[in-house]
């Protein structure tokens, strides 16, 4: 399997996805409209339609591992909290920004 090997994602088409990032077998829960939460044996985290992703900010964009519209759970999935907080509920916006601060601790955005 090569790194852009392509791996069909809910309702947005085929985009190239890292070798490491899913696998093929993946479960999916729709967040809200371009926004999905993906559940794979290699990786878990949000995954995001070509619109979303084009409306985020580029800092937030930069934390995606790949500079592509998946988002894993261990830290980057924060991005997609900040960026659409009216997605999500109160008490994982306050997390996304705390993970944000500690990971991403840019100067002058957070």
């Amino acid at each position: 399997m090569s790194a852009t090997t392509e791996y069909p994602r809910f309702g947005y088409g085929m985009y190239p996805a890292p070798e490491w990032s899913l696998g093929p077998d993946v479960e999916r829960r729709k967040v809200a409209e371009g926004i999905e939460w993906v559940d794979g044996p290699r990786h878990r985290g949000f995954v995001l339609s070509r619109e979303r992703y084009d409306r985020m900010p580029d800092h937030l964009k930069a934390c995606s591992f790949d500079r592509n519209e998946f988002f894993e759970e261990d830290c980057s999935w924060c991005a997609v909290c900040i960026a659409f907080p009216e997605c999500f509920a109160d008490h994982h916006v306050v997390m996304a920004w705390e993970t944000y601060k500690r990971w991403y601790n840019i100067p002058g955005v957070a």
